[in-house]
C-alpha cells in the first residue's frame, strides 16, 4: 500500500497507535537510559571493576531479561484468553509499574549486591512487555501494512530510547547534580518519571485499543 493509504489507516485508529507508541517509547527511554549507565553506577558507587560489572550485570540481563520477555508474553496470552483484548497494552502497564519500583529502589541501595538484586527485578519486569508490544500492532494492522507500521514503531522506539534515554541520565548528572557520584539519583529520576508516565499512557490507550480490535475487518 502507498504511504498515503497507510497514513489514512493510522489516522482512522489514531488513538490506539499513538497511545501504544508513546507509551512504549517512554518505557524505552527509562530502559535504555538505565541499562546504558548501570555499569557506571556500580563502578562509581561501589568500586566494582568493569570485569566484575560485566559478568554480574551481563548475567542479570541474560537470565532475567530473557525470562521477563517470555513470562510477559505468557501473562499477556493468558489475559487475552480470558477475554482481555487489550492484554498486550495492559502487560505494559504492569511492567512499567513494577520496573519503576524496582529501578528506583535499586538506585538507592546501600550495597552493590542489594542493588544488583533489585536491578534483576528491574530487568525482568522492564523486559516483560516487548513481545506483547510487537504483537499488539499485528492485532490491529492489516497484513499488507504490517511491515511499514512495524518499521514506524521501531523507529519511534529506538529514537526515543537510544536517543534520549542515556542522554537524559547524563544531562541530569552533569547539569543538575554536578557530581558523577550522584549517578544513582539521575537513574532514579529517569526511571521514576518515565516508567509511571508509560503506565499512565498505556492505561489511557486501552479503550482506544479495544475499540480498534472491535473494528477489525481482516
Amino acid at each position: 500500500p502507498s504511504i498515503s493509504a497507510v497514513g489514512a489507516y493510522l489516522k482512522s485508529r489514531g488513538g490506539a497507535y499513538s497511545y501504544h507508541m508513546l507509551g512504549y517509547a517512554l518505557a524505552s527511554v527509562a530502559w535504555n537510559g538505565a541499562t546504558a549507565w548501570i555499569p557506571s553506577f556500580f563502578i562509581r558507587g561501589f568500586g566494582w571493576t568493569p570485569a566484575e560489572v560485566g559478568l554480574a550485570f551481563g548475567t542479570v540481563l541474560l537470565v532475567f531479561g530473557t525470562s521477563g520477555i517470555i513470562c510477559g508474553g505468557l501473562i499477556a496470552s493468558h489475559m487475552r484468553a480470558k477475554g482481555r483484548t487489550d492484554a498486550n497494552l495492559l502487560i505494559g502497564v504492569i511492567s512499567a509499574i513494577a520496573a519503576a519500583i524496582a529501578g528506583v529502589s535499586a538506585s538507592m541501595m546501600p550495597t552493590g549486591e542489594a542493588a544488583l538484586a533489585a536491578f534483576a527485578v528491574f530487568a525482568f519486569s522492564g523486559a516483560m512487555p516487548y513481545g506483547g508490544a510487537a504483537a499488539a500492532l499485528q492485532e490491529i494492522t492489516p497484513n499488507q501494512m504490517r511491515g511499514q507500521v512495524s518499521a514506524l514503531y521501531l523507529f519511534v522506539l529506538n529514537l526515543a530510547g537510544i536517543g534520549f534515554g542515556p542522554t537524559a541520565v547524563a544531562w541530569l548528572t552533569e547539569n543538575v547534580f554536578r557530581d558523577p557520584a550522584q549517578l544513582g539519583h539521575s537513574l532514579a529520576i529517569v526511571i521514576g518519571v518515565d516508567m509511571p508516565l508509560s503506565a499512565l499512557v498505556l492505561l489511557r490507550g486501552c479503550k482506544s485499543y479495544r475499540d480498534a480490535i472491535a473494528r477489525n475487518e481482516f
